[in-house]
Parts: C-alpha cells; structure tokens; sequence
C-alpha cells in the first residue's frame, strides 16, 4: 500500500508541474516563438571560450554564421575541443566528391579598406528570429583610428538564396565590401582530424556579369562548384579580379543574393546559380524577406499547440 501511495504522490506531484508549466504557456503559438529567439548581446558573448554561433538555413543551403556575420574568421578564445575546427561557414548539399566527403569550397570575407579589415569589435549583438529565419548583427567596429556601427540582416530564402545586407552609418571610414575566393586548403565538412592529410586543392575561376558575378572552384574527383552573387547597392563596383564587390561611397546600403550551384545538382551550374541569384535579386530585399518569414511561419504551424492541452498533457 505504501508503495502504491507512494507512486499516486509522484504521479500528483508530476501532473502538478505540468499543470503549471501550461499555466504559464497560454500565449499565442507565434508569440512562444518570437520569446525563443536566439539572441548574444555583449562582448563577453563574442570572448566566451564555449562560443555559439547561428545557423541560417534553408534549400539546401546553410550558414554557419561568424562574428561579422562572414566565414573567414572566428571568435579568437574558443574551446576547439580536441579535433574539430571551429570556423564559421558556407556549405550546399550538393557540394561533394567522388568519396562522398561534404566540401566547402568558398569563403566570403567582409571588411574595409584595400586589405578588408574586419575591423575590431567594439560592441556586439546577434539576434536569430527564430520565428522567421532572420539574422540581425549590430557591431560597433574601430578600424584605425575610426570608430562607427554596422548592421547586418541575414536570411536563407526558401529556394536556397543567402540574402546579406550591410548598413553603416555615414562616418565608416571607408566603404564595405565583400570578396569571395576559394579555399586554399581543402576543408572537407570543416572536419581536420579524421580527413587530416593533404588533399589537391581547388582552383578558382570566376565569370562576371552585370551587376554580380559567378565563382567557379574545380579540383579533381570532386563536383564543379558555383557561387552566384549578385548585388545591389549606391554606386556598385564589382571587380572580377579579385572577386571583390563594394559601394563607392562610405557608409552606405549593400544587398548581396549569394545563391550556390554545383554539378551534381545539374549540367549547367553557373547559369542556374546565376539566373537563382538575379531572380532574387529582381524580386527585391523585401519580397524575399517576406517570403522566407511566411515559409517558417507555415513550417511551425504544423507544430502548434495551444496550452494546456489535455491530450499532450
């Protein structure tokens, strides 16, 4: 009898908790959603040895998001933890070769001046809108002697388009701009320990068109991969040398529709990343937006629950 006393005061004392748990979720399901957005603020944030970094995804493609929100770069104290390597990063499912290793060929680096100084970080805040899929990055940088703020929006769009922009305020020292260059080591998945030998590594190649350009990295047994990115902005400049693309004034707006292609996805990936990326882009900024909030809005809903619920309960 004490036992079965016992097991009834438990399972009262449990049901108790989940009495009170759905007391205090009686919001509305979206509201529940905006409360759980993934938010760092400060910079002990940015110097924490266990550093988090967003994820953006979406099509197929996905960003492991940095602290300026590129890939080239990582939070300086981080704990690696034996083997991995943290790094921020881009990847696309169909980036493989022929042993079913998983690549990221390209790197995107964001920065000012002729060597694209990220600039130091000043004051630092993420916040991942996990309702809608949408990245906001406040930073407040000193580059020299300058110092300024930068505000970064990220989104992935339902077909697999990373959508960047880029608003500094009127006294940056110099205009922002965005390079993209192959890997000159070959990652493969980021993953140093168990692929940990010397790999041929890719070749770049890039393909420029109005107002944007196209990547192209080859290395042998491996698919031909294809970054797209075109641009808007004040007064672009793409320069298809360096593969390098900013405004020609300081502080001004810039839009980049990043969009990856590769050869095991189809026979021609340079002309569907592109024509990708420009469909995007001719949508607009916010069109694009609007559609990737809708896309999250209707993925969640097939998860909703209104609290307390009896069944669930």
């Amino acid at each position: 009898m004490r036992a079965i006393a016992s097991i009834i005061t438990l399972a009262a004392s449990l049901l108790a908790g989940v009495a009170k748990a759905s007391d205090s979720a009686t919001g509305p399901w979206q509201r529940t959603l905006q409360q759980g957005a993934f938010v760092k603020d400060g910079l002990g944030h940015l110097q924490n040895p266990q550093y988090q970094y967003e994820c953006l995804g979406l099509g197929g493609t996905m960003m492991r998001v940095g602290t300026d929100g590129f890939t080239s770069s990582a939070p300086g104290v981080i704990n690696t933890n034996g083997w991995l390597k943290h790094l921020p990063y881009l990847s696309y499912q169909y980036w493989w070769d022929e042993e079913a290793h998983r690549h990221s060929p390209f790197d995107l680096t964001g920065g000012y001046g002729a060597d694209l100084q990220p600039g130091q970080v000043t004051s630092f805040r993420h916040q991942l809108d996990i309702a809608t899929g949408f990245l906001t990055i406040d930073l407040g940088l000193k580059v020299g002697t300058n110092s300024f703020q930068s505000h970064r929006e990220m989104f992935v769009t339902p077909d697999g388009v990373l959508v960047i922009r880029v608003t500094d305020s009127s006294n940056a020292p110099w205009p922002f701009r965005m390079r993209v260059k192959t890997n000159e080591k070959v990652r493969i998945y980021l993953n140093s320990g168990i692929y940990a030998k010397e790999h041929e590594s890719w070749t770049g190649t890039n393909i420029s068109n109005p107002g944007g350009i196209v990547m192209v990295a080859n290395r042998p047994k491996s698919c031909a991969a294809t970054l797209a990115i075109a641009c808007e902005g004040a007064d672009l400049f793409v320069d298809e040398q360096i593969s390098r693309a900013r405004t020609m004034k300081r502080g001004k707006k810039i839009t980049y529709f990043i969009a990856p292609g590769s050869s095991y996805e189809n026979a021609n990936p340079v002309a569907v990343a592109w024509k990708k990326a420009e469909a995007t882009r001719s949508r607009g900024y916010a069109a694009a937006r609007r559609e990737t909030a809708q896309w999250w809005k209707a993925f969640y809903a097939r998860s909703a629950v209104k609290l307390p619920d009896h069944d669930l309960a």
